[in-house]
């Protein structure tokens, strides 16, 4: 999947989120027990750390494909960034969907919902609130809304939420993330990204456990297929055209 979105994203990433219900072990010994067993079967995810209630393995910083798993409270999640095929980007994801309910001891009355998160990264220079606003708004009531003399924008990012007919467990949100609404970055560095999040969300709920990550297969095909209908031509190429072009609205 990344080779043919390399013309339009610095990185590409796939996250998954398993939500549960009940508070998740907190055992020094369940939860070694567990990241060893992540750790043995992708050997290159080495690195163990906590970010403040959250433990997190991920690979070493020269692995060519970047992986991590983490487990915080209600939630187990994992990401995998720049793999060079959808296969790879899916490995570690149904790799935890079956590792995760053995060793944290979860049943399938504790499921709660299970989401996958497409993204998609790009390096901007400029103001990205007001390269959102030019890419994605421009022409529209609300694009001329934030545009004029004497106006910039300096908060522009969009956040679509869909339902699916026929599907109430089912549901998409697309977000459009800037990371700075001013100059980003000296020019002796890499300017930070904005970013594309396609988010599918599943509700679970007394689903049996060996299904969920067929689940997560379903969502990641379904998920593929609307990114390459509607995210491609409708979101990212407007945002390269407009950062490859210097459109940054005051600029």
């Amino acid at each position: 999947m990344t080779e043919s979105y390399r013309a339009w994203c610095t990185d590409v990433y796939v996250n998954s989120r398993l939500n549960v219900r009940m508070e998740l072990p907190r055992g020094r010994d369940t939860l070694l027990e567990f990241f060893e067993r992540v750790r043995k079967g992708f050997p290159d995810m080495t690195q163990f750390r906590r970010f403040r209630e959250e433990l997190v393995l991920e690979a070493e910083p020269s692995a060519p494909v970047h992986r991590w798993v983490a487990v915080r409270g209600t939630h187990v999640r994992a990401g995998v960034v720049n793999a060079p095929s959808t296969e790879e980007f899916l490995a570690l994801h149904a790799f935890l969907l079956e590792a995760a309910p053995f060793y944290l001891g979860i049943r399938p009355l504790d499921v709660e919902s299970l989401e996958l998160m497409y993204g998609f990264d790009m390096e901007c220079r400029g103001n990205h609130d007001a390269v959102i606003a030019e890419a994605l708004l421009s022409g529209s009531p609300l694009g001329r809304l934030m545009t004029g003399p004497g106006f910039v924008p300096g908060a522009c990012q969009p956040t679509i939420g869909l339902a699916v007919e026929g599907e109430p467990d089912l549901d998409i949100t697309v977000e459009v993330k800037s990371k700075t609404g001013q100059e980003s970055g000296r020019d002796d560095e890499a300017p930070d990204p904005i970013g594309v999040h396609v988010n599918f969300r599943s509700q679970v709920s007394g689903l049996e456990i060996k299904a969920i990550s067929g689940l997560m297969f379903d969502l990641a095909g379904r998920a593929e297929a609307f990114v390459e209908s509607r995210i491609v031509s409708g979101v990212l190429a407007p945002l390269h055209e407009a950062i490859a072009f210097g459109r940054s609205g005051g600029e």
